[in-house]
């Protein structure tokens, strides 16, 4: 006799969640449950990034959320490790997992470009600004990485919108992009 049951959401559903609102205690919380422990997830994840990126990956993580001003990642590591892991057997679908235009943290990219065109994810904090993701084409997914360190964040993020909004103008859903030009769909390639 089964006296409870619980069912979580799958994992996918609670990432794109978390990424979508930009919980980064979400973020610290699965790092943690992943690594089966408080202190070595940053190290895990360091040692997977550089297995995707390979021997030219500039990485050292020292949290889940990136809010440690420790945490270093070249713009080059971030965008060969976006370009790179979703062409993973069972990660093709990856790119999805991060915010659509219009939504979330993306909010402000609802003007100038049809939805779903980007999946992104920003990061700020006191003198950084960052937007990484992808970019639905008609001839392709453009994987983007833009980063700057200074003063003048606001202005910065201002101008990487800006970039994302004229690369976009006549982007496609990334959801059709990612089966034409990324491998296809889980469900295409067991056809």
């Amino acid at each position: 006799m089964v006296l409870a049951k619980v069912e979580s959401a799958p994992f996918d559903s609670v990432a794109a969640e978390i990424n979508r609102r930009s919980l980064n205690i979400g973020a610290e919380l699965v790092l943690q449950w992943a690594a089966a422990s408080q202190t070595s997830g940053p190290a895990l994840l360091t040692r997977h990034v550089r297995e995707v990126v390979g021997p030219q990956a500039q990485v050292r993580l020292v949290d889940g959320s990136g809010l440690s001003e420790l945490d270093r990642v070249s713009p080059l590591t971030q965008m060969l490790y976006l370009a790179r892991y979703p062409q993973l057997r069972g990660a093709e679908r990856f790119p999805l997992l991060l915010p659509a235009n219009g939504t979330g943290a993306l909010r402000g990219l609802r003007w100038g470009m049809g939805k779903g065109v980007v999946h992104a994810k920003t990061g700020t904090l006191d003198r950084v600004a960052t937007l990484a993701g992808y970019l639905g084409r008609p001839d392709g997914v453009l994987v983007i990485s833009l980063m700057y360190n200074g003063r003048r964040t606001h202005a910065a993020r201002a101008a990487e919108w800006d970039l994302f909004r004229l690369l976009g103008a006549e982007g496609v859903n990334l959801t059709g992009a990612l089966d034409t030009h990324m491998g296809g769909s889980t469900d295409q390639a067991e056809e």
